[in-house]
């Protein structure tokens, strides 16, 4: 399998509007996509600026930052005329990262993405799961497990069942909170490359069933 560099933001931007012409329907198979790319090396000014945005102190890369890489190498391999979905209205609904190493930040990262459809009989939908392993001198750094809705079906009506109200006060420690204003997502947007509009604009994020705007999931992990 062949390496290929890693593609910046930009260079997927446009590709990744443009797959809106991709038609399945939720009867669709697509078969298990795999892709190589490398990271040659971390920019300095983009790696202090996200740093700072999320007060991280010392001197290692975040596994969170990884992140940043890792979507880049999803959004890269949904470009594949193999993959079948439109990258437009898919929706980022669960991610996980390990860290077995910590990263070196003068040696190029390996990184390995896959994809494979899941069928979820109960909703009636189709998800894409994504692995994203991350390798410095050929050892297993980091990785990145992140879950996709990718197209639903029309789901059977069921009735509504009354659920108690449960009190979870008993099982959380408040430790603090915080406040984010729009500005700060598009601060974050530019510190990541990631613009999508759901994060950026109220009105957009309507068309596509929210309330508003939704703040970037990694922005408040990290």
């Amino acid at each position: 399998m062949n390496k290929l560099a890693l593609p910046t933001t930009l260079q997927l931007f446009f590709p990744a509007l443009f797959t809106f012409t991709r038609r399945p329907t939720i009867k669709s198979q697509m078969k298990e996509i795999k892709k190589e790319y490398t990271f040659e090396k971390f920019e300095s000014n983009n790696l202090a600026n996200y740093k700072n945005l999320l007060n991280y102190n010392d001197d290692s890369i975040p596994l969170t930052y990884l992140y940043l890489l890792a979507q880049r190498a999803q959004i890269a391999l949904m470009l594949d005329k193999n993959f079948i979905f439109a990258l437009i209205g898919m929706v980022h609904m669960d991610n996980e990262m390990e860290l077995f190493k910590e990263v070196a930040s003068n040696s190029p990262i390996d990184i390995e993405v896959s994809s494979t459809q899941y069928f979820n009989e109960e909703k009636n939908r189709i998800e894409v799961n994504f692995l994203v392993n991350f390798k410095q001198n050929n050892k297993l750094i980091a990785n990145c497990k992140s879950k996709y809705l990718a197209l639903s079906g029309k789901r059977p009506k069921q009735e509504k069942k009354s659920v108690p109200a449960q009190n979870d006060d008993n099982n959380f420690k408040k430790i603090g909170d915080n406040s984010f204003k729009v500005k700060d997502a598009r601060t974050y947007a530019h510190v990541s490359g990631d613009y999508n509009f759901i994060h950026l604009s109220p009105l957009l994020a309507k068309l596509f069933g929210f309330k508003s705007s939704i703040l970037h999931g990694m922005y408040t992990t990290g």
